[in-house]
């Protein structure tokens, strides 16, 4: 019988809860191509995208609010790579 009081306490403590936001994800890299594909497959999931064009511009964008819950990003970059 305990076990169904803490499953029910579950229960409602889950439906108060507030909906979960989407993960942001930060997409780098400087073909565009390959921008608007992880996007469009990304953002078809549910998925909020934000993108850059090179890692100076990547590092400002993850600086700000709201911050990324992840970055995705190309290795090989003008001005900062992916490495750095």
């Amino acid at each position: 019988m305990a076990a169904t009081a803490s499953t029910s306490a579950d229960e409602a403590t889950s439906a108060d809860a507030a909906p979960r936001k989407p993960a942001r994800i930060l997409i780098v890299d400087d073909h565009e191509d390959n921008v608007e594909l992880l996007r469009a497959r990304l953002e078809a999931r549910g998925y909020e995208t934000v993108s850059a064009r090179d890692g100076r511009q990547a590092l400002e964008i993850a600086a700000q609010e709201p911050h990324p819950d992840l970055i995705l990003l190309d290795v090989m970059m003008p001005h900062v790579g992916g490495i750095e």
